[in-house]
This record gives C-alpha cells, structure tokens and sequence, in this order.
C-alpha cells in the first residue's frame, strides 16, 4: 500500500515542483500573465461588439451550442462531426454546466430561452483557457530557453495578426484551434533546447501526437501542422510510423464521434479531396486551379508581412546549414530544422487554403508568425562569434523586437478598422431586426428562407443549431414547438414546410393562421418566394390574396412580405 502512494506521490511531484517555482518566481509569473490579460481584453471586446450572433453568425456559433448543450445533459451521443469539432463541443457542455451553477431553471429550456448569454459564457470560457495556456507558454519557455526575452516573445505571437485578434471573438474551431498551436510551439521550443533527445524520442512521438490529434479534433485543416514533427523530430521510420498511428489513435479518442458515424466522415471528407467546391461540392477535379492566382493574391494581401518572414527565416537557416561544419555550429542545426519544418508545414497548410478557399481557414496558421522570429533569433544566438559576447546578444534580441514591435502596432491598428467595421455591422442588424420586428405579427404564422449567416428572426438560428444536432432532435422538439408554434422553415429537399422535425403542408400553416401569414426571404433567397407561394394556394386562391411587402432591404435583398386572406 505504501508503494502504490509514493508511487502516486512521485506522479503529481514534477507538477507540485512546478507550482512552487510558479511561486517563488512571482515577478516572472506577473510579467507572462500581461499579454493573457491584453489578449482576453480584446476577445471580451471584440465579441461583445459583434452583437447578437443570431443576426450574423448563426453558423457555426449555433451548431455548437446545440451539440454542446447535449453532452452538457449527460449524453455523449452527438452526431456532429462535421469539422469535427468535438472538443468545441465540450467545451461548450463545460461552460454550459458552470452557468448552469449560478443560473436557476431547467437546463435545456434555459438555453433556448437566451441561447446568446451561453455562446457568450462559452467564448469566454474559450479565451480564459487560451490566455492560460498563453500564460503558460511564457512561463515554460523561460524555463527551457533561460530567456524572459525569449517568453515574451513567444507570448506576443497572439497579438501579431489581426486576423488572430478578430476571431478570438467568435465560438469557432479556428479560435479553439489557437491552444494546440501553442502547445506545439512549445514543444518545438523544448525539443530544439533539449540535450537529452536519442534516435528514438519516444516522449516527443507521443507529446506531438496527442497535441496535434487534439487540433486535428478542432478542425481537420490542423493536418498541416500535425506534419510538423514528421519533419522535425529526428527518428527512425519506426518512430515516423509509430508517431501516425499514436496520431489516428488521439484524434479518434478526441474526436470520437468521428469513429461511430465512419462512413458518413469519410464520404464527407472524401468529397472535400475529390471536389473543387466547398463541402464536397463543386466539380470532380481535387482544385480549381483557375482560382488559385487570386486566391494567393488574398491570402498575401490579408498579411504580407507573414509570408516576408517566412522567406527570410528559412534563408537564415539554409545560410546557417550552408556554413562549414565546425563543432560549434552543430547545437543550432536542431533549431535550423524547426525553422525549414514549421515553414513546410505552413506551406501545405497554404496549399490546403488554396483548395477550398476562406482565409479563415488559414487564420490558426498567423500563430507561428513570431515564432519564425524567435526561432531564426535563436539561431543566430548558436553562432560561436555571438553566444560568447553578450553585447551581441542583447543587440539580436533589439533587432528582433524593432519589427515584432512595428507589426504588432500595424495590425492592432488593423483590428482598429476591423472592430469600426463589426461595430458598424452590429448597428445595422440591431436596425433592421427593430424594423422588421415592428412590423410582425407575433400570431401569425412566419414562414423564414434565410442565409447561413443569419436573420433577424432567432427562429431561424434555433432551427440551424436544431437540425445539427442530427438524431438528438428530440432533446429540444417539444420546447421548440412550444416556444415558436407558428415558426416554418422553407426547405428545397422537400415539397412540404418543416416544423420542428416535422414536415408539414400548407394547411397546417392555414389552420394556425387567423387571415395573415408572413414569409421572410433572406440575400439572394427572393426566388424562394414564389414556390413558397405555390405551396401555399393554388392559382386560383392568389385572387383571394392581399400580398403586401412591408420590409425590403435594397442592398441584399432581404424582404419581409404579408399576406392577407380573404
């Protein structure tokens, strides 16, 4: 019995070491939690100035809640596997229950009563996990470098996109995707520092594998990144095969919803490779080249600056491998192979872009930005004639903050237009869903042919997140039914409207009806319009119509129409 305690005991002492050194180094501890606290500061900022996310981002702000909210009541069972997004999905079940402590009422109706207090509580949920492992980062690579210079650049890496800044406000793989990012940085800092490493390197295999099966978890455009250690990790054709499959395992115990609906995963993913559109659709070629020059063009637009140190970081580190093989050079040739594999890697995370193309996609990438820097600082810090002069080496490490200091400056005047355009975006919708609002009525049935990214109705965000939660629909369905009798969701699959998991003709509508019925068409959905009508009533009964467009928005076409029966 007393074996198995010291046994135990010797487990959780590394982490007890590192709590007390947390501790006795309280002045270091304060100066790495600044850029957590900037860095939470601003996503808090941004996504409160996004407005209500049911009147711009219902996708996929609302699939994870709904898929979220349902392992929050106890169940694993969840179907969604779409990016696939599973450890979002806990996350929100987690921040979900932790509200739920401090928040009266029944769980799944207060959820759909004031879904936007949750998808706030998730986001900052989200951004406080983030700004501790951005802590942490800080914190380890002092640790492995010796550097606090070294750690703060490494924590900067956060505020050197504003594409990074942005979506740290939104409830998306991509904002998640920033944790296992930073882990694997991490670990590259430990691994190029660490003296102790053989040909097996069993430690990192595993390390690299259960970080990167977590971000391919997120979202599988994370693949790039996982290729990191592929490159880096200096092995044997063993350990790369062992490092594969220790990879499948952790992605399949991190996305595990992936295992139980295999084959509709790998038809999706197989149509995403053999198709040029988006989501498997699109023509049967794997890329529609004739888009990649403007594709390119957008992706170096969106951070030029970026793309410029990749460039000169690997021209650093082929000079550095180019230099005659002296006994002194050897300690960096580890970093100089970090900098040309974390360059690969971002180069077919480039490529992945480019093939279905949002650069979104590609924002999670924007986290290596500084690391490139610090990683070619390193370097130059092995060479003999600098590491022995420390005049030198405070020179390198000014020459890399001079630029580390102008671009974070540029983009957070960047952000600056960005948050001028949400603030602007979130005053219009907040206008039109009064406008449209007003001109309702709440007894009358609506009919809603909206666009993925919103309506001012919240039905129609409730119906998104709904559908996505596939075979667990009956989790919400009588609620729903309750809290938005006379809500219709015009679908093309069928001849029929859909209600809650139901698919009902035009007299359901009229029986719910006392003489009026709204419809409302959302950007490029006027056509919509006229079948919706065809469903209602025959040619003969539109003379007994009074059709009347009470709401038009000239700019996308969004329309709110009223028909009044005789």
């Amino acid at each position: 019995m007393k074996g198995k305690i010291k046994a135990i005991s010797n487990f959780f002492n590394p982490i007890a070491e590192e709590i007390k050194s947390l501790w006795s180094n309280s002045r270091f501890s304060i100066l790495f939690l600044i850029i957590p606290v900037i860095y939470l500061l601003n996503a808090s900022s941004v996504h409160y100035m996004m407005g209500a996310f049911f009147l711009g981002s219902v996708d996929p702000e609302y699939f994870y809640l709904y898929n979220g909210t349902i392992i929050g009541s106890g169940t694993l069972s969840v179907q969604y596997t779409a990016h696939p997004g599973t450890p979002l999905m806990f996350l929100v079940a987690f921040s979900n229950r932790i509200l739920q402590l401090v928040q009266p009422g029944e769980y799944m109706k207060d959820v759909v009563d004031d879904p936007e207090k949750y998808i706030h509580a998730a986001n900052l949920f989200l951004n406080v996990l983030a700004g501790i492992v951005i802590f942490l980062s800080g914190y380890f690579t002092r640790k492995f470098s010796g550097s606090v210079a070294a750690a703060l650049l490494f924590q900067m890496t956060v505020l050197s996109s504003a594409s990074l800044m942005h979506i740290s406000g939104r409830l998306i793989p991509e904002t998640l995707m920033l944790i296992p990012a930073l882990l694997m940085s991490l670990l590259v800092v430990k691994y190029v520092h660490d003296e102790k490493t053989d040909h097996k390197n069993i430690r990192y295999i595993i390390l690299f594998s259960l970080v990167a099966g977590f971000g391919m978890a997120c979202k599988l455009s994370f693949l790039p990144a996982a290729l990191l250690p592929v490159f880096l990790v200096k092995t044997t054709w063993t350990g790369r095969i062992r490092y594969v499959l220790y990879l499948a395992l952790f992605f399949a115990v991190f996305a595990y919803p992936v295992i139980f609906n295999l084959r509709n995963f790998w038809e999706w993913v197989a149509g995403i490779f053999a198709h040029s559109g988006k989501y498997g659709g699109g023509q049967q070629q794997v890329i529609d080249l004739a888009s990649v020059p403007a594709n390119i063009k957008l992706l170096f637009e969106n951070d030029r600056m970026f793309f410029a140190i990749i460039l000169v970081s690997s021209f650093i580190a082929i000079i550095y491998f180019l230099l005659p093989d002296r006994r002194g050079l050897a300690p960096g040739r580890k970093i100089g192979r970090a900098i040309l594999s974390l360059n690969l890697s971002i180069l077919v995370a480039v490529a992945f872009t480019l093939k279905h193309f949002e650069v979104y996609y590609f924002i999670p990438y924007y986290s290596f930005k500084y690391m490139l820097i610090l990683l070619s600082v390193l370097l130059i810090l092995k060479l003999p004639a600098i590491s022995r002069m420390k005049t030198y080496r405070y020179l390198a490490w000014a020459i890399a903050f001079t630029p580390v200091i102008l671009i974070t400056y540029s983009q957070a005047l960047k952000m600056q237009g960005t948050q001028a355009y949400y603030t602007m975006k979130k005053i219009s919708g907040e206008t039109e869903y009064n406008k449209v609002r007003a001109l309702m009525d709440d007894n009358s049935p609506l009919i809603i042919s909206g666009q993925y990214y919103g309506s001012p109705f919240i039905e129609f965000a409730h119906y998104n997140g709904f559908q996505m939660s596939m075979h667990r629909k009956g989790f919400f369905t009588s609620y729903l039914k309750e809290k938005f009798p006379k809500s219709y969701l015009f679908v093309d699959w069928s001849d029929h409207f859909y209600y809650w998991n139901d698919l009902v003709d035009a007299g359901h509508v009229l029986e719910r009806s006392s003489g009026t019925i709204f419809v409302y068409t959302g950007e490029m959905k006027g056509g919509d319009l006229e079948v919706i009508e065809s469903r209602l009533w025959s040619p003969a009964e539109k003379d007994l119509l009074v059709k009347e467009t009470v709401y038009r928005n000239e700019s996308t076409g969004e329309q709110l129409v009223k028909f009044s029966l005789n």
